[in-house]
């Protein structure tokens, strides 16, 4: 047993239902124990999209307090790092008010950052990483990893060709400061050492997963996910905010190089 602060998490797959079951959960547990959302979900930052990111909507918005929902506008870009500083303190605040958080999200960097933590100071180059983004797209992903496996193998061993954004950042950290990006996380502190975490994750098998991501698929693009689309790409966009799940798809079916179907799936 432990008297230590508890901080709930649920975790899962996209349509897999976190936000109903952590409206519920609050619902359940209040007044008795009075508990707020803390969103862990990397797209659900940003202010002006709402079907695409599956935003909780006014009604779910008023029956519980949501945090780190449309903090920061999509011209900016939002970094694990911003998440984790601003995440913890506002999770310390709600503890010390006696609120208990319940941490929603898929954003599976972002939970570890908050059970782990992150090493403080990152440092950061904007022309280091632009050139390692070129040397991406001229080389490919896979040979990007290989030339983080010789300096930094166990930050490689946990990353994929595709995690481009990763493999740049773990590359920018070695050659910023001639130490890997493994040899830095030991020194951080997550929330683990501080509170008592309870994780819960919610797992459907694949055949009911991707009949509930079909059918939420449908109902984006009936809500108005293209018109969305439209309107969020003709903002600047971040290099993080042009990640958002649809937004390249529709862009090719508005650009004529795929069918509405094709987009869909």
């Amino acid at each position: 047993m432990t008297d230590r602060p508890k901080i709930i998490f649920i975790v899962g797959p996209t349509g897999s239902g976190k936000s109903d079951v952590a409206i519920k959960l609050s619902e359940k547990l209040n007044p008795a124990i009075q508990s707020e959302i803390v969103s862990c979900d990397s797209m659900l930052v940003y202010k002006e999209p709402a079907i695409l990111v599956a935003k909780p909507g006014p009604a779910d918005l008023s029956a519980v307090a949501h945090h780190m929902v449309g903090v920061v506008s999509v011209e900016n870009s939002y970094s694990v790092y911003q998440y984790y500083r601003t995440a913890t303190e506002l999770i310390g605040g709600l503890v010390a008010r006696q609120v208990m958080p319940i941490v929603c999200g898929g954003t599976g960097l972002y939970v570890k950052a908050l059970v782990y933590g992150l090493a403080e100071g990152p440092t950061k180059d904007e022309s280091v990483r632009a050139k390692l983004y070129a040397e991406s797209e001229t080389v490919g992903g896979q040979a990007l990893l290989e030339k983080l496996r010789a300096v930094d193998p166990k930050t490689a061993e946990t990353l994929f060709p595709n995690d481009i954004k990763r493999v740049v950042r773990a590359l920018e950290v070695y050659m910023l400061t001639g130490i890997p990006m493994s040899d830095r996380q030991p020194n951080a502190a997550g929330l683990a050492k501080e509170f008592e975490l309870r994780l819960f994750g919610i797992r459907y098998n694949r055949e009911t997963l991707y009949g509930r991501i079909n059918q939420r698929t449908e109902k984006m693009f009936e809500d108005g996910a293209i018109e969305e689309a439209e309107r969020l790409l003709k903002s600047a966009l971040s290099q993080t905010a042009k990640k958002i799940i649809g937004l390249e798809e529709i862009k090719r079916y508005l650009d004529g190089a795929q069918t509405l179907d094709e987009a869909k799936e």
